[in-house]
């Protein structure tokens, strides 16, 4: 018999082939011997205060690229790694559970409600041998609405101007109307760095 032993931190959700090669008609097994995991619990509360049930708490590694941090639903590449976040559904009561997490590692956290709403990003949450079980308590934000206008040098609009908002990797591009005026809705509030770009003149931030 042949034998592979592979170590895997937290729990196992889905078991790929790793065996090594062997004769073909040689029966083959494979061990994984399963770490002690961390979790994250605690309750999200809406602006009103009241419970959001329906949120969906999302924990990522501390390193983790800072683009999946303004859509953490998404995948991240970078470093030769796919980044997927840890997830966890609030309940009635506004409690949740995300489970799973590395003894030792640092992650961090938010919660996101379908509609915009998400709270801010907790960092250091820090689950180990001593304490395996962290506690954070989150509170979603209203999502914001950025409107903006771009003028040339002698007040006119600029109706042909085109308006990126950056935060880090995330870019997003403002709608322009007929009167001129950029709009993005379901914007987390934050610091932003707004681009303008128009014909023939000097790009601002």
């Amino acid at each position: 018999m042949h034998r592979s032993v592979h170590d895997v931190p937290g729990p196992v959700n889905r078991l790929d082939p790793v065996l090594e090669p062997v004769a073909q008609d040689a029966p083959r097994r494979v061990e994984l011997r399963l770490e002690r995991a961390g979790r994250l619990v605690g309750t999200v509360r809406r602006p009103d205060s009241t419970w959001a049930a329906g949120a969906t708490v999302f924990v990522l590694p501390g390193d983790a690229p800072e683009l999946l941090l303004p859509n953490p639903t998404g995948r991240g590449f970078g470093g030769g790694r796919t980044w997927v976040a840890f997830r966890g559904e609030v309940r009635a009561d506004g409690t949740y559970v995300v489970e799973g997490l590395e003894l030792g590692a640092s992650y961090v956290a938010a919660a996101l409600e379908p509609g915009g709403a998400q709270s801010v990003w907790v960092r250091d949450v820090v689950p180990t041998e001593a304490v395996p079980q962290v506690h954070r308590d989150l509170v979603l934000r209203a999502p914001a609405t950025i409107r903006a206008r771009a003028l040339a040098p002698d007040g006119t609009v600029l109706k042909t101007a085109r308006m990126l908002l950056f935060k880090s990797s995330w870019m997003e591009r403002l709608e322009a109307a007929e009167d001129g005026v950029h709009e993005l809705d379901g914007i987390v509030p934050g610091a932003y760095v707004l681009r303008v770009d128009a014909p023939d003149l000097l790009r601002q931030e």
